[in-house]
């Protein structure tokens, strides 16, 4: 296994990071940290650029209304204010929606807002098959796709979606699981 370090906290895909979790065994070393690759959160990001320069063309026509400059003044605040909220929210669900890969599981930590999350939890040795997808001419020119792991028995299913470099990802879980096999 490659046991160059490359983190970065804004990375959508980071080797061998300096990154600790709550439940980490004594053992147990982060591998690999995944999360949505920046080209697919384009959507939201020009929505807010949009709301951003929405009030450049309201506030002439504002101005033609009966209405104070003082009541102006609140009007564009308050949209400026719910602009940064929603893009605080969605930087968070991007920023904390992630998949961590270590030497003995791979865990899945979906945000659904800011105080809403789940996580899913595979042991490695339990994983039986690995399948990457990638669609469209976006994931093909970015290099990004969906990851599915699949494990024997009650435990939950892992994906990861519109990940960086999918083959790379497969290829250190495939890695990590025969060395697990090896040492076990």
């Amino acid at each position: 296994m490659d046991s160059r370090r490359q983190t970065f906290y804004l990375n959508s895909l980071s080797l061998n990071p300096d990154f600790r979790f709550a439940t980490q065994e004594n053992k147990e070393v982060v591998r690999l940290i995944v999360r949505e690759h920046p080209i697919t959160q384009l959507s939201w990001l020009s929505g807010v650029l949009i709301l951003i320069i929405i009030p450049f063309f309201l506030v002439p026509f504002l101005v033609s209304l009966p209405v104070s400059s003082t009541q102006i003044t609140f009007i564009i605040l308050a949209w400026y204010g719910f602009t940064f909220s929603f893009l605080i929210t969605k930087f968070f669900i991007w920023y904390f929606n992630i998949g961590v890969i270590t030497n003995f599981k791979a865990m899945d930590v979906d945000t659904h807002g800011i105080l809403t999350s789940e996580s899913s939890i595979a042991f490695l040795r339990n994983i039986e098959e690995i399948k990457k997808t990638t669609l469209g001419i976006w994931s093909a020119a970015f290099d990004y796709g969906n990851i599915f792991v699949q494990t024997a028995g009650e435990e939950q299913n892992i994906e990861f979606l519109n990940t960086p470099k999918p083959e790379l990802v497969v290829q250190i879980i495939n890695t990590l699981i025969q060395e697990r096999g090896r040492n076990t």
